[in-house]
């Protein structure tokens, strides 16, 4: 489903409907305007456990479908959310249940707060690689919480963050 449009709207439910099922590990869902909340919503009802989850620059993706998807999926490993606008406040993360959970990417992800990344850290601290490049709204503060929530050897990729203060470089 990367860069693939060329389903129709009525046809893409039945297209999904033969390829989600309790066998699905991996799921790649990139800049695709035809990905939306029910596509999102259908995946989760499927039963799948997803080991690795992309989802990047799907425009028609909100908060309500990022959330219905990621609460139903405990078995991730890697989790990839890119290039998600202002509008996007995140908030499915916090309802993330993945002790497995070691790899995290959310580049570019405008709306993502400290509390959402926070909470992320506290209930998935097998997190060891983050980088949240980009990622206007974080501030050092929801920084620091995270390196507490998740002491031991982390990966952290701050590019483009323009808040930080030199006290985080303490930890």
């Amino acid at each position: 489903m990367c860069r693939h449009r060329q389903f129709s709207g009525p046809v893409l439910p039945s297209v999904t409907y033969h390829l989600f099922g309790p066998e699905l590990k991996r799921v790649c869902l990139e800049d695709n305007s035809q990905v939306t909340d029910n596509l999102l919503e259908q995946l989760a009802s499927s039963k799948c456990q997803l080991t690795y989850l992309k989802i990047s620059s799907c425009k028609s993706v909100t908060d309500r479908g990022l959330e219905i998807l990621l609460k139903s999926q405990h078995a991730l490993v890697g989790l990839w959310l890119n290039n998600f606008g202002p509008a996007i406040s995140m908030n499915g993360l916090m309802s993330v249940q993945a002790p497995q959970l070691s790899s995290v990417n959310l580049k570019h992800c405008d709306g993502l707060v400290d509390v959402v990344l926070g909470k992320l850290a506290q209930a998935c601290c097998g997190i060891k690689k983050l980088s949240v490049t980009n990622c206007v709204k974080l501030t050092s503060l929801g920084i620091e919480a995270v390196a507490a929530s998740l002491q031991g050897q982390l990966n952290l990729s701050l590019t483009e963050l323009l808040v930080l203060q030199d006290t985080l470089l303490l930890f």
